[in-house]
């Protein structure tokens, strides 16, 4: 079983789904724009933090989660955790009928 688990993991990691994180993530750690709206955003939530102020990390949020490249690499993450999702929902269902070992 383990070794079903780890060939499974060997061919999420070799999939295009995970290169094509990969490669948005490279983009937007060269990125200058997506850069400050991070920063932006970071600053925001430290802010709302110690203040409370929601107006400001609510803007913050709302510009980041506007850029292309940001919300390519949501939707690519979405996609992962779905993956992941029915990977676990798929072991689950082997693995209620398998006595557990004491």
């Amino acid at each position: 079983m383990l070794e079903k688990v780890l060939k499974v993991i060997d061919e999420i990691e070799k999939s295009d789904l995970n290169q094509k994180i990969s490669d948005v993530k490279k983009k937007i750690e060269s990125d200058e724009t997506v850069k400050k709206l991070i920063k932006k955003f970071n600053d925001a939530k430290e802010l709302y933090e110690k203040t409370n102020d929601q107006k400001t990390f609510m803007n913050a949020k709302e510009e980041l989660l506007s850029n292309d490249l940001v919300k390519k690499y949501i939707d690519l993450q979405n996609e992962v955790n779905l993956l992941a999702l029915h990977i676990n929902n798929r072991i689950k269902m082997i693995t209620s009928g398998i006595p557990k070992k004491r």
